[in-house]
């Protein structure tokens, strides 16, 4: 009789099937892993980047009510030689000049700009350039030029612009920005070809200083670069014009 053979080939058959469905869970199982791996780098890179959108915006708003102030100092008659930075808040005076003795003059005071003085807060910088000087401070400066913003002319100070301007910004923070602007799509950071100066604290005057120069900024009214050789070099610099000259 031939009954055994068959049943040999029939338990032959079904080991075959079963290390096909063992291959296949095996196969299903890896791309499952794979999905799930993917899909959570992809969340991941959603979160940091929503996170980096919402810091931006923190530095825009703050930009926006700065800005509104002037315009409306300037709507009273408060000229740019007039504008008052100083506050107790900085621990220095810098920002004091003769301007400062009228209280209509004075930015952070409600009787004059009434914006609300405040430090950027340290999760919008790069902790590892902590000990650079003006670490998680505004400045307002006076000391530099945008290309293509105002009229252009030599860097003594007759063309520069009043500037609002936050280094040390976190890499994701100034891609954001930028996109946030329009600048480009956050992909690359443009690099400024010119030393940038936050050195010199505006006090009623506009003083020999630098350029934003680089062609993605070119009259830009605000933007984030990448700096070359100061304030630090290879830094992340934040920008924003409040008055053009």
């Amino acid at each position: 009789m031939q009954t055994p053979p068959i049943q040999a080939e029939t338990r032959s058959s079904e080991k075959g099937s079963v290390l096909i469905y063992i291959f296949i869970a095996i196969v299903l199982f890896a791309a499952l892993s794979f999905a799930v791996s993917r899909g959570n780098r992809e969340g991941v890179a959603t979160i940091d980047r929503e996170r980096a959108d919402l810091q931006a915006t923190q530095i825009l708003d703050y930009t926006g009510m700065i800005r509104r102030s002037l315009q409306n100092m300037k709507i009273s008659g408060v000229k740019d030689s007039d504008l008052c930075f100083d506050h107790t808040g900085w621990g220095f005076a810098t920002y004091n000049h003769a301007k400062c003795s009228e209280d209509k003059n004075k930015v952070f005071l409600p009787t004059g700009g009434g914006s609300s003085f405040q430090a950027p807060g340290e999760q919008l910088l790069d902790e590892s350039l902590r000990t650079q000087p003006g670490w998680n401070q505004w400045h307002f400066t006076g000391a530099n030029r945008v290309i293509g913003v105002g009229e252009d002319c030599t860097t003594n100070g007759e063309c520069n612009e009043l500037l609002l301007v936050l280094p040390y910004v976190k890499r994701e923070i100034c891609a954001a920005l930028n996109r946030r602007l329009q600048v480009n799509d956050g992909l690359s950071i443009p690099l400024d070809d010119a030393a940038f100066d936050i050195t010199k604290p505006y006090a009623g005057a506009f003083v020999a200083g630098d350029a934003v120069n680089t062609a993605l900024l070119n009259g830009k009214r605000s933007g984030c670069f990448q700096t070359n050789g100061t304030p630090s070099d290879g830094s992340f610099l934040f920008y924003a014009v409040l008055s053009a000259q």
